[in-house]
């Protein structure tokens, strides 16, 4: 479960709790609970300033990045400002590739050195990064750490002229940007079960008459309309396809995040995936009523997580069709297991230390599949800190070790993570009747496509369905993207959002079977 930089710093969707931060290759990372939707708490005070401030200007912008073990590098950008020279430095830091800011808690800034705190809502002050770097003889470069939960990475800033960071991120060169060949709608509607607001986007083709349609399911963690994490936006290139395909979309912010909100009296972490598949049927029952939607045509498309959604939502409605993007065959518990081994494998654990870890998290997920108590279940997260070691330099009993040993034990004892370790998916996908496409990349880590895959054909086949397509794709990693190892630590650095290939996978299946098909409707 992927994080936001202040919440759980969202990886990847399904990115297992128990993993360690080395591991699966997080920096800026806040263990905390999933879908925690609370305020962030006030920030502490900034200190005053020891120094002489490094200029004399009422704003100072510095862009940098941090540099962790498994080096794919992280940019920041660091704002600070005063009322006037003799006043205290404030400050935010923002990290576009994880469409983060926040604020920043300042103890030096001299002209020879920065020492500031980044405050993560919801998480143990030990998670916090904190940063101290050596200002060089020039006054326009600084070098040093950042550290958190127990780990020491480099860090390095520049100063900027405000306006040379605009333009700061990553590229990410296939989001589609205006003007579109099709009509833009935001939209809201109510959620009847928790008599709360959903807000999304439909993009309708400009073509006349009744199209058919899909509504797009996020995967795990807070996500909005267009599944953003690490700045791509795979729902946004989705949608633009499909639509100039002929197709009708709605995606929507979840529940919590955006512009979409929480039933009242409803705290988000308490939040579990069926809460989640009524946001879904609330979404196609929406979309079903537009006057440019054939309802006869309209299906559910979930990517990994939101693949379950789309099946929990289908036992209430009737799609026309469900397309599952490394949506899981497999019991949560099951594919926990085998997703732990393969981000350790490709974080490079082997031989014992892999055996110990993966076993010890095998545990946890028994006790959390059998619905043990908290005390089991901190026994078990406490056997995996110190099976972790070896790997993290971590020690379970330091401040830092206890801070994010509790941290790890609120996610995994939360409401969400006991249902989906214990949800079973086969009985829902054997009840898919209608068209079902699957698709998986080689090299996911995630949601292991070998398993997953053979789980979801063995369902599909034994509940009678007569339309299966199963696909794994090759080179392409949980998010769909081109890449080398499938590690989580490779999202953010590779530019592409959404292999084409993936996209055409997609296209080719919808287009004879509900685009234009052979006799249209």
């Amino acid at each position: 479960m992927p994080s936001t930089f202040r919440r759980l710093c969202r990886v990847s969707p399904m990115c297992s709790v128990l993993m360690t931060g080395a591991a699966a290759g997080l920096i800026f990372c806040a263990a905390s609970t999933a879908r925690s939707q609370d305020a962030p708490p006030a920030s502490p005070p900034a200190a005053p300033a020891t120094d002489a401030p490094p200029s004399k200007d009422a704003r100072d912008v510095w862009a940098g990045a941090v540099e962790p073990p498994n080096g794919h590098k992280l940019d920041f950008v660091i704002e600070l400002s005063r009322a006037g020279e003799a006043a205290d430095w404030s400050g935010s830091i923002s990290i576009p590739a994880q469409n983060y800011k926040g604020p920043l808690t300042i103890t030096t800034i001299a002209t020879d050195r920065m020492v500031f705190t980044a405050p993560l809502a919801g998480a143990p002050e030990a998670a916090w990064p904190a940063f101290d770097l050596t200002i060089d003889e020039t006054g326009n470069a600084a070098r040093g750490t950042m550290k958190q939960s127990g780990f020491t990475m480099k860090a390095s800033l520049d100063r900027k002229k405000p306006g040379d960071v605009a333009a700061l991120g990553p590229p990410r060169p296939q989001h589609p940007a205006p003007p579109y060949p099709y009509t833009v709608r935001d939209v809201t509607f109510t959620n009847p079960r928790g008599k709360h607001t959903l807000a999304g986007t439909l993009t309708i083709p400009s073509t006349p008459g009744r199209h058919p349609a899909v509504v797009l399911l996020t995967g795990s963690g807070p996500q909005d309309r267009d599944a953003t994490l690490f700045a791509h936006k795979p729902f946004l290139v989705i949608a633009d396809r499909l639509t100039r395909e002929g197709m009708v979309v709605l995606r929507v912010d979840d529940r919590g995040v955006g512009a979409s909100t929480l039933p009242e009296g409803v705290d988000g972490g308490a939040v579990t995936s069926d809460d989640l598949a009524s946001d879904a049927r609330a979404a196609f029952s929406f979309l079903s009523t537009q006057p440019e939607v054939d309802a006869r045509r309209a299906g559910l498309m979930g990517h990994s997580e939101g693949g379950l959604l789309a099946m929990l939502a289908a036992r209430e409605i009737s799609p026309a069709f469900v397309v599952l993007l490394a949506g899981p065959g497999l019991r949560g518990a099951e594919l926990m297991k085998l997703q732990n081994r393969a981000l350790l494998e490709a974080a490079g654990v082997n031989g014992a230390a892999l055996d110990a870890m993966v076993d010890a998290q095998a545990r946890a997920m028994d006790i959390l599949l059998r619905g043990g108590t908290r005390q089991e279940l901190e026994a078990a997260v406490r056997e995996t800190a110190a099976a972790q070691r070896q790997l993290t330099g971590l020690d379970p009993d330091s401040p830092q070790g206890q801070a994010m040993l509790q941290a790890q034990l609120a996610m995994a004892d939360s409401a969400w993570f006991r249902r989906f370790v214990a949800l079973d998916p086969a009985p829902l996908i054997e009840a898919l009747k209608m068209p079902v496409l699957a698709l998986n990349g080689s090299l996911d880590r995630q949601v292991t496509p070998a398993e997953n895959l053979a789980a979801i054909r063995a369902a599909l086949e034994r509940g009678g369905n007569q339309d299966i397509t199963v696909r794994e794709l090759p080179g392409l990693n949980h998010l769909f993207q081109t890449c080398r190892t499938g590690a989580p630590g490779e999202y953010g650095s590779i530019e592409e959002t959404f292999a084409p290939a993936a996209l055409d996978a997609i296209v080719e299946w919808l287009t004879p079977r509900f685009i234009r098909p052979a006799e249209a409707p």
